[in-house]
This record gives C-alpha cells, sequence and structure tokens, in this order.
C-alpha cells in the first residue's frame, strides 16, 4: 500500500510487474517517507503458467535496486523534499 500523497507527489516510470512495487518504494525512500512492511501470504500457482520473464526484467529490475542500494551506502544519502525528509527515521 502507497499512500495517495505518494504517488501523486512522484512519477512513476515501470511498465508493470515487481519493478513497480520496487520503483514507489526506492522512491519513497529518496523522497524520506517512512517505510513498513505488511505481512502477505504468496500461494504457489495451481494452474496455467507464469508470465515472469527474469530476463526480460532485470535490467528494468535493477536499475531501481542499483538506485536504492547507491543511497543506502553513501554517507548521509541525497534525500528529496518529501513530507518526512530531513528527519529521524520513524519520527512522524
Amino acid at each position: 500500500m502507497y499512500r495517495a500523497s505518494l504517488l501523486r507527489e512522484i512519477p512513476v516510470e515501470s511498465r508493470g510487474g515487481f519493478e513497480l512495487s520496487l520503483e514507489l518504494t526506492v522512491k519513497a525512500h529518496v523522497l524520506g517517507y517512512r517505510i513498513a512492511e505488511v505481512p502477505s501470504v504468496w500461494r504457489d500457482r495451481v494452474g496455467g503458467e507464469s508470465k515472469f520473464k527474469l530476463v526480460a526484467w532485470l535490467p528494468s529490475y535493477l536499475r531501481w535496486y542499483l538506485l536504492a542500494l547507491r543511497h543506502a551506502l553513501v554517507p548521509g544519502g541525497r534525500r528529496g523534499s518529501g513530507p518526512r525528509a530531513g528527519r529521524e527515521r520513524g519520527a512522524r
């Protein structure tokens, strides 16, 4: 789940799939939004075939993954102007 304010604030560049959730999470982090995990259960498919194409989606997925790593590894990490920018993590 994402706050509507975040979705209004950032342009979405992904075309879908797992890339979309990674893009939104990385951009939220860079902008200083608080990130929390909501547990979910994934059940194995009982029919049909997966449309997941790892080789096709890997370049796009890696783009967001590497951006997240860059911001995590750079001391002081560059943050944007989101509603939580400049505040301590976990602060409201």
